[in-house]
């Protein structure tokens, strides 16, 4: 079963944000080794961590993106499932005779 693909804007945007990540990485890694200082260090964290924030939020719209994938497949699965119907205990005792009794019966004896 083939899933109808959706969504190709948010799809664009969490490329563009994984690219933005990687630029971004760049950019702190250029900085903290040309820098002196605290440049560099603000540079080499600043960019990491900004890298690893960016990148974040493109993996999260790609999670969302596969959500609604998985979704809308286990609805569609669903609605093709046919429903069996639930069995109530009397059914199960069917053939046993009166000797079988339920567990309501069983419990009010107990206490």
């Amino acid at each position: 079963m083939k899933v109808e693909r959706g969504y190709f804007a948010v799809e664009i945007l969490s490329g563009l944000y994984k690219v933005l990540a990687v630029i971004v990485l760049l950019i702190g890694l250029f900085a903290g080794f040309t820098g002196h200082g605290m440049e560099s260090f603000t540079g080499l964290f600043g960019g990491t961590i900004g890298a690893m924030s960016i990148y974040a939020v493109g993996q999260l719209l790609t999670i969302f993106i596969h959500i609604e994938e998985n979704t809308r497949r286990t609805a569609n699965l669903l609605d093709n499932t046919e429903e069996e119907p639930v069995k109530k205990e009397s059914d199960y005792r069917e053939g046993f005779g009166d000797n079988v009794k339920s567990t309501d019966e069983t419990n009010e004896k107990a206490v």
